[in-house]
């Protein structure tokens, strides 16, 4: 009977209610309050069309040639994008300051501009002009050939560069090179040389490429450029090879400047430049490689 009692007891203990008590009514879940949200990413600046000197990252670079380093002054827009590359050879006195500064120009307009300097394989420009001629007239084309396909690999390698859209100019023994690689190449999309002699007249061990010869293989766009006084280019020079890229079919333009002559567009040499020439040139170069390299 006890063991009964102790049962019954545990029973009306568990059961007992308060008469007219009701039994509280369930809380809802807390709601947890909402994560604080992240900021909107800032967007991308728009990109201008057109670049002033303090959006430009200048200065001198090296890369790997054939035989060793290759020097170059750099000039480009200092944007997170891709931009379409000039490769720019110099004269035959090396690289100079106009052929820096002309590389800043192409950078205000929106290339990634990289001017070599070809006397890189025998120690690099220095301050004597004449001593540069020299040792740059022992350079062969096969050499000059091989240092420009470094820089194509060069510029297809850096993130911002359009490495379907490198275009090359060149000027004097400059421009007969950027004509040579133009007519040579397939890896550029457009060529511009100026004053660059497309006949070689007097082949030799180190002038071994004849320009017009490569014409009917030939697959870059060119734009070239003449001086209609220049001595150095005989007229029915320009005439054979224009009319050997009419025969052939190719996509070029070709401007003869009638009161011109040699280097008209280098505005450090005023015994030659040409102010007239060189802006309409410059004009034509513009229009030329925006329908090349940035359509």
């Amino acid at each position: 009977m006890g063991e009964s009692e102790k049962s019954e007891g545990k029973r009306s203990r568990r059961n007992f209610i308060v008469a007219g008590q009701q039994a509280p009514a369930p809380q809802p879940a807390p709601v947890p309050a909402p994560a604080p949200q992240q900021p909107a990413p800032a967007p991308k600046p728009a990109i201008p069309d057109k670049f002033t000197d303090d959006q430009l990252a200048t200065g001198p670079v090296k890369f790997s040639g054939e035989v060793g380093e290759i020097s170059a002054y750099q000039a480009r827009p200092q944007f997170d994008a891709k931009f379409p590359a000039m490769i720019i050879i110099h004269e035959n006195a090396g690289l100079l300051d106009h052929f820096r500064d002309l590389a800043r120009r192409y950078a205000r307009e929106g290339y990634v501009a990289v001017a070599i300097d070809f006397l890189s394989r025998v120690g690099g420009t220095g301050q004597d002009d004449r001593d540069n001629q020299i040792r740059q007239s022992r350079l062969k084309d096969t050499e000059i050939q091989s240092d420009i396909d470094s820089t194509i690999r060069y510029l297809k390698a850096q993130p911002y560069v359009k490495g379907d859209k490198i275009g090359i100019t060149g000027f004097c023994w400059g421009g007969r090179q950027s004509l040579i690689a133009t007519l040579r190449s397939k890896e550029l999309a457009a060529g511009v040389p100026f004053y660059g002699f497309p006949i070689n007249a007097r082949p030799s061990e180190t002038a071994s490429i004849n320009p017009i010869d490569l014409v009917p293989a030939s697959t870059t766009p060119i734009l070239a450029h003449f001086g209609g006084n220049d001595r150095a280019i005989p007229q029915d020079q320009v005439d054979r090879f224009e009319q050997a890229l009419k025969e052939n079919k190719k996509d070029f333009e070709s401007y003869t400047y009638p009161n011109a002559g040699h280097a008209f567009f280098n505005d450090s040499r005023p015994q030659v430049y040409n102010a007239e020439a060189a802006k309409l040139a410059w004009e034509r170069t513009l229009a030329f490689l925006a329908k090349k390299l940035k359509s």
